[in-house]
């Protein structure tokens, strides 16, 4: 007799389809790279807590830049091209689910990278 077990994590946590097809982020890709330029302008494992201000006065101002630019109706495009693309190929896809086989929707997301 076979038991199964609930799963450990949760589909909805690890599921990319619904995020996919709402256009969201699915990794926290843009996370790391933030962090990798913050610890860039800092120059250094142990800054002062002076440089540490600055930087972070630099990073608000930024910020506030983006913002006004875009309250302004500039479009902003924060990915290059081939990443909005892939993006754009993988929610046509998942839109498209419905009128596939299982297995010919797993090939297309796996060839559309």
């Amino acid at each position: 007799m076979c038991i199964v077990s609930p799963p450990m994590v949760r589909i909805g946590s690890w599921n990319q389809y619904q995020r996919t097809l709402d256009g969201l982020p699915r990794t926290n890709n843009h996370l790391k790279g933030w962090h990798r330029r913050l610890l860039t302008n800092m120059s250094g494992c142990h800054p002062s807590i002076w440089r540490f201000l600055d930087v972070l006065r630099r990073e608000q101002a930024l910020n506030d830049q983006v913002i006004t630019q875009m309250l302004s109706g500039l479009n902003i495009a924060r990915s290059k091209k081939q990443y909005r693309d892939c993006q754009q190929r993988l929610q046509s896809i998942a839109t498209d689910y419905p009128n596939r086989r299982c297995i010919d929707f797993l090939r297309s997301v796996a060839g559309s990278k």
